[in-house]
């Protein structure tokens, strides 16, 4: 009998048929999750199971009479969210720009809501809106925690992404605001900026402008990382250097609808007058504030207020400038420019630094500066306990309809 030696068995001896391995790999981040997006789903599950009980429970016992067995309305307690600057969008959404002031507010956002919710009619453009911003919201962390990680190392990026998914005014990312959306938006473009993919990272760029005109000031970034990968040598420029120019096609595009809609091109800039805002000196509102702040009755409503904007924003600035000797270039570029922005259009009364706690959400390279300087466990833990708090108490002003920011 012939024999046959063991290496004719061996593997690659034998031909054998294709085995559909890349179909697998798509599935395997599904299967086989990783850590940036268990973090993720773990944060996503945890703050929205926090705001449904705040708006059950806060809702009733906040607006119920005392020892009343009569109900507070379930549909009341369902549409709680639909609050001051989400109603906006969502009459935009329903009715589109039928007055100069709403120009304020960017067009992706209600259109996005509009798209998704007509098909429902009117009560269809609420649930559009809060599923957009939450699952904007989702993908914002997802992206957040990546980023992050290569940045920072996976335990400052895992307290990065705890820190904005608590922080006390996130609960602007689960109501009808376009604040998820931008910042899905800008830190896409910042992951495409890092890879080297210019065209997609201009292309989300322009549709962050879309979301917001502080989507303009991802060209800073643009062009620091462009010309870093490039070894700062305009000899070495290509042709997708021009993908740096779609970040301000947005506001062009903004501009010429409401060219077309109210006659003037730079509507949304002319209708922040209506709501207070005008260019000052950055020192201007930080100055103002502190004056108000200390004219203001003790106790009071105004007092509260003067002292929650002027925390987050003495907050930001602080980070913003840690930040400087921990990031690279380009986000502190981009964090510096929100701030900036931020303290030059203060507003002219009462709380000149209102609503810098919601934009202070936009500053994501603070949090990653925070979760590279919080390192001990305690501290950790405090800041969680701190924010989580204030961030269902903030929920509770929000959906009783007391004005927050």
């Amino acid at each position: 009998m012939q024999q046959i030696s063991d290496s004719e068995f061996a593997p690659e001896a034998i031909e054998l048929p294709p085995t559909p391995y890349p179909a697998r790999r798509r599935l395997d981040w599904l299967r086989h999750p990783s850590p940036a997006l268990r973090q993720a789903i773990l944060l996503f599950c945890a703050t929205r199971l926090l705001f449904v009980l705040v708006t059950y429970f806060g809702y009733v016992l906040f607006n119920a009479g005392i020892y009343s067995p009569d109900s507070v309305g379930v549909n009341n307690v369902l549409f709680s969210w639909a609050r001051w600057d989400a109603v906006r969008y969502l009459n935009i959404a329903l009715n589109g720009y039928n007055a100069p002031i709403l120009a304020a507010f960017f067009p992706l956002y209600p259109l996005l809501v509009h798209i998704a919710g007509q098909p429902f009619g009117d009560a269809g453009v609420y649930i559009a809106g809060l599923l957009i911003s939450n699952i904007a919201f989702f993908f914002a962390l997802w992206a957040l925690r990546v980023l992050a990680e290569r940045e920072c190392g996976p335990e400052a990026a895992s307290r990065a992404t705890i820190y904005l998914a608590l922080f006390p005014t996130a609960l602007f990312f689960f109501a009808p605001y376009n604040e998820s959306l931008f910042l899905l938006l800008a830190l896409g473009c910042f992951l495409a900026l890092r890879r080297g993919w210019w065209w997609r990272a201009g292309v989300l760029g322009l549709l962050a402008t879309l979301t917001r005109s502080a989507g303009l000031f991802l060209v800073a970034p643009f062009m620091v990382e462009y010309l870093n990968q490039h070894r700062w040598q305009w000899r070495r420029l290509r042709p997708n250097a021009l993908a740096v120019g779609l970040v301000p096609l947005g506001l062009v595009i903004y501009g010429g609808y409401c060219w077309l809609q109210f006659g003037d091109f730079l509507a949304f800039v002319h209708a922040q007058a209506h709501w207070g805002r005008a260019l000052a000196w950055p020192w201007v509102g930080l100055w103002n504030q502190q004056a108000f702040l200390i004219d203001a009755q003790p106790a009071s409503f105004f007092q509260a207020h003067n002292l929650i904007d002027l925390a987050a924003t003495v907050a930001m600035i602080v980070l913003v400038v840690l930040g400087w000797r921990h990031l690279p270039l380009s986000f502190n570029m981009f964090a510096t420019v929100l701030l900036v922005n931020f303290l030059l259009f203060p507003l002219a009364f009462n709380d000149p630094l209102t609503s810098n706690q919601r934009f202070a959400l936009e500053v994501f390279p603070a949090f990653l500066t925070l979760g590279l300087l919080v390192r001990r466990q305690t501290t950790h833990q405090a800041l969680m306990i701190l924010f989580s708090g204030l961030l269902a108490l903030f929920s509770l002003v929000f959906i009783t309809g007391r004005w927050l920011v």
